[in-house]
């Protein structure tokens, strides 16, 4: 699935205004620039690369954020440090800002968050507009509507059912156990658990028959 990426950048002078469009398709960054002729946009360069291994693996939010930062180093030799406002389809600020996920080192997070939001002369923003880069895209390379946290909350969470939020019993003292054996007529593991306390039992149930001992 690509990731649509529209760059807007502005070099030292009002009369020179250009701009960038880029998209990310199967590991690969591809964008243009343009600059401002009369009242509309022409291109004027073409760049392409490939996503490093580590990048190219990462969640599709994730890859938009790579992206992003190689499409702004891609151009730094043209626009060098003057003012650039990069256009993004995907909450990227968000991302960097609030996402805690264990998919990016710190050293990869720190340099994506150096350049796209610690660079005095980049600014990013979500593009509500079209992407013209879409247009070159084949139908099943187009993508729905989402919030980007909490996409990355469902993908980058492996646990569902286990949260950091403080129990309110805490205190308490439990006890978890698990059995698990070979039904002789079916062949089928029975798997079983339960938690209880010194005095009671709390919960228990039967697992799926595919849970190893060593599990529970």
């Amino acid at each position: 699935m690509p990731d649509n990426l529209h760059c807007t950048s502005h070099v030292a002078t009002e009369r020179d205004t250009m701009k960038k469009k880029k998209k990310k398709k199967k590991g690969f960054m591809s964008s243009v620039l343009l600059q401002l002729h009369g009242d509309r946009m022409r291109p004027v360069g073409y760049f392409s690369g490939k996503l490093d291994p580590v990048a190219a693996g990462l969640p599709h939010c994730l890859r938009v954020v790579a992206a992003a930062e190689q499409a702004v180093m891609a151009s730094r030799e043209f626009v060098g440090y003057s003012d650039m406002t990069l256009m993004v389809p995907h909450t990227v600020s968000m991302i960097l800002q609030e996402q805690k996920t264990s998919h990016l080192s710190t050293a990869r997070w720190l340099r994506y968050h150096t350049i796209l939001l610690d660079m005095p002369n980049i600014t990013v923003k979500r593009c509500t507009v079209l992407n013209p880069a879409t247009l070159f895209l084949k139908e099943e390379d187009g993508e729905e509507h989402h919030c980007c946290l909490t996409a990355l909350k469902q993908i980058c969470t492996p646990r569902p059912d286990i949260s950091d939020t403080l129990l309110e019993n805490s205190e308490h003292i439990l006890f978890v156990d698990g059995s698990a054996f070979r039904d002789p007529q079916t062949g089928l593991n029975k798997v079983g658990y339960a938690v209880t306390t010194e005095l009671e039992t709390l919960t228990s149930g039967t697992l799926p028959s595919n849970v190893l001992a060593a599990e529970l």
